[in-house]
């Protein structure tokens, strides 16, 4: 007799609940992640939403451009940029005159403002004559300071900066 070979399969492996196939599967690490770091960080930092405004200051700026009547000029037409940038090269240009302080900053002598407003008013000035818009003759900037009061109550300074 001759020898015969076992060519019958092995009975097949049930596959495991579809319960577990969802949590082995690997797109299931991304929640993982989330629940782990939200657990493990004091401010849920990468998820947060905004958490510079968690503690904001007393007090900020922001500057405008207005034509001789004092009716405003669109800062981003012209120069090219938005009026927060425009406010970021006033304050870097204020901390290159020494006003590094936020309090300082905010209570400036007005012939150091003037000094650096002048200075951005000319930058602008030059932006925007490179974008062939240029602005007109003359062009006051104006400073606005948003303070909150011990009592919590909101309050606007608005002054002219500089004229040119």
């Amino acid at each position: 007799m001759k020898p015969t070979l076992d060519v019958s399969v092995p009975p097949a492996v049930p596959p495991p609940p579809r319960w577990r196939r969802i949590l082995l599967h690997p797109l299931m690490a991304v929640p993982l992640f989330i629940v782990i770091t939200q657990q493990l960080g004091e401010k849920g930092y990468p998820f947060s939403n905004f958490p510079m405004y968690s503690n904001p200051s007393d007090w900020d700026d922001y500057i405008f451009l207005t034509d001789a009547q004092d009716q405003p000029i669109g800062i981003q037409p012209h120069v090219g940029m938005s009026s927060a940038k425009l406010n970021k090269v006033f304050n870097n240009t204020m901390k290159n005159h020494g006003l590094r302080q936020s309090a300082v900053k905010r209570n400036a002598p007005p012939e150091v403002e003037s000094k650096v407003g002048a200075e951005v008013l000319a930058k602008a000035r030059r932006w925007a004559e490179n974008r062939r818009r240029p602005l007109p003759q003359p062009t006051r900037l104006h400073r606005v300071i948003i303070e909150r009061q011990p009592d919590g109550r909101l309050t606007e300074r608005t002054h002219l900066v500089t004229e040119g």
